[in-house]
């Protein structure tokens, strides 16, 4: 920390983390994505100068916010954090409400000379913050976090979003611009879904009225149609710029499964209108009113069959923007990833013996005999084996339990059948699904382990999705969502934040690994404190030694005076015998 105000040098010279450019590490994760992986998640963010945060010891920080990060042009802006937080929500006015846009998006930060005229005295209540910088120059550019990203993606592993560096990164660019648009189009697609519904489902309805008896329910059915055809042109808009930008609409479909959903969704959408309105020109003009749903809406009818659950489904998509649903999201995606491979092996399994099975009945009576009923004799057909395709169905059904022993005796061999029968129930009901709860339970742990990753990877998608059809020049020139710098302030009570963290349920793994580290922490804190008291009994067993040593010296010093004096008396006695 320098004591001063910010110098020329402090403020613009290169310091160490200046000296490796991000697209240096671009590179770096494209031709070497683990080692890259390991070197930014190792980085931390680094303290800022003092004066970087001067005026700003305290804030009110809310309830449930972990940090702040804003962008900035130079290293170590002076009186920062007290220019973007304070002076700005405390002097200005409440903005009026206005449409969000790709244009402005950010609250304006009013300039250093306008806020020294009108500075309120610093803040006294709030929270203790420190100031912290993430020490990677220019990674607010698109191009790396979309490079992160694909890195994550080869890797199938979503740790590197977690880091320090990436986690402010993805919360700087959400927060600057892409929550309120994504926000917006999810309002957006709701109405769309919702008014596409009216239109698929309750407009035949209301053109089997006939108008010119009950004209007002006969027009109702036109009530969506506006309504679907300016959302739908809006979202077409968003989706012909990123195919644009993409290349080709191959490209765009094989991106990413919710580009694929979302022109799957917009061709349906447009499939069931215009042959629904064909449908209507016919009935009209050719058997004239009243219309029937049955008879003139067949194929409209068929079409929404097939389009509202891939719609619905869409919509799940603008639950990835908020941590507890994103997180759920992911964790359904992630599940059925990782059974893929179980649904072919059960897929194979099943299809042999329902096959099989058609076999057995197609080749006997195909009816089972029941008890008489008076004079009469009663006798059933089997169900569910007239075609292969109904055997399938069939078969999918035994796995659930639909099934009639009684049947048996309609094959051509009802103890083979009853044989197949047992196998079939104790290899798919009983190992199969015994299987797949367990396959499901890890990949749950698993993802539950790296929860917060998989977030920030939705929230990683969605940003780049925005920031794709930007223009090159807004990318390229605008400072305040492209910054040179990031500028972090965290509450001194994050503690109380990450320990709050902890307590949320991580997954068995996790949990069993928290456990254990905590139990490793604990052995370490009981030896290190043996270790402690054995080198402390060592040393006072050198002191003892020590003071052994001075008194045997002076003991030893001792019987050399004593020798001196018994030398010189023999001495003295051999001259006077001498004399004598």
């Amino acid at each position: 920390f320098l004591p001063a105000e910010a110098s020329h040098h402090q403020r613009r010279a290169p310091h160490t983390s200046d000296l490796l450019d991000e697209r240096d590490l671009r590179r770096l994760l494209q031709h070497f994505p683990a080692m890259a992986a390991r070197f930014i998640g190792g980085l931390e963010l680094v303290r800022a100068y003092k004066f970087v945060q001067r005026d700003c010891e305290k804030f009110p920080v809310p309830s449930g916010k972990a940090r702040f990060v804003r962008g900035s042009t130079e290293r170590a802006p002076p009186h920062f954090w007290y220019e973007r937080l304070y002076l700005t929500e405390a002097t200005q006015p409440e903005p009026k409400p206005r449409d969000i846009s790709l244009r402005s998006t950010t609250k304006k930060v009013m300039p250093v000379g306008a806020a020294e005229a009108a500075a309120p005295a610093a803040p006294q209540d709030g929270v203790p913050v420190e100031a912290f910088l993430v020490p990677l120059r220019g990674i607010a550019d698109f191009k790396f976090l979309q490079t992160a990203v694909e890195t994550c993606e080869k890797m199938r592993n979503y740790d590197l979003l977690q880091s320090p560096t990436l986690d402010c990164l993805i919360q700087f660019k959400w927060e600057a611009f892409v929550s309120g648009l994504f926000f917006r189009d999810a309002m957006l697609f709701f109405l769309l879904i919702v008014a596409f519904s009216a239109q698929a489902v309750l407009s035949p309805e209301s053109f089997t009225r006939d108008p010119a008896v009950d004209p007002v329910l006969f027009y109702l059915g036109f009530v969506p149609l506006p309504f679907v055809a300016g959302l739908w042109l809006w979202f077409l808009r968003h989706e012909l710029r990123t195919v644009g930008m993409r290349g080709s609409l191959w490209a765009h479909v094989c991106g990413d499964l919710w580009d694929a959903l979302d022109v799957v969704t917009l061709g349906g959408m447009l499939a069931v209108v215009v042959t629904q309105l064909a449908e209507l020109a016919i009935g009209i003009y050719g058997r004239g009113a009243p219309l029937s749903v049955a008879e003139d809406f067949p194929a409209s009818s068929i079409l929404a069959a097939l389009a509202l659950p891939v719609a619905w489904f869409t919509s799940l998509f603008f639950m990835l923007g908020y941590e507890q649903s994103g997180k759920l999201i992911r964790m359904v995606l992630e599940i059925s990833y990782g059974i893929r491979w179980f649904l072919i092996v059960l897929l194979a399994t099943l299809s042999g013996f329902a096959f099989s099975f058609y076999a057995l009945y197609q080749a006997g009576t195909g009816t089972v005999e029941l008890p008489e009923v008076g004079p009469y004799e009663v006798s059933d057909g089997v169900f569910g084996y007239d075609s292969p395709y109904s055997a399938m169905l069939t078969g999918f059904g035994l796995m659930l339990g639909d099934f009639d022993m009684q049947e048996f005796g309609g094959s051509v061999n009802p103890s083979l059948t009853a044989a197949l029968f047992v196998l079939f129930m104790v290899l798919v009901n009983i190992v199969y699904l015994n299987l797949l709860i367990a396959i499901m339970g890890d990949t749950f742990d698993e993802v539950q382990e790296s929860a917060k990753a998989q977030y920030l990877y939705s929230l990683a998608k969605i940003i780049l999705e925005y920031e794709e059809v930007l223009p090159p020049d807004v990318r390229s020139k605008n400072t305040q969502w492209f910054p040179e710098y990031l500028q972090v302030l965290v509450p001194q009570s994050a503690g109380g934040a990450r320990a709050a963290a902890e307590e949320e349920w991580p997954g068995r793994m996790q949990a069993l690994s928290r456990r254990m580290r905590d139990v490793v922490k604990e052995e370490v804190g009981n030896a290190n404190q043996d270790v402690r008291a054995v080198r402390e009994e060592v040393n006072d067993i050198k002191g003892d030694v020590a003071q052994v040593k001075s008194d045997v010296a002076a003991l030893s010093s001792k019987l050399d005076k004593l020798l001196e004096l018994f030398a010189d008396d023999a001495a003295k006695k051999k001259n006077r015998k001498k004399k004598s």
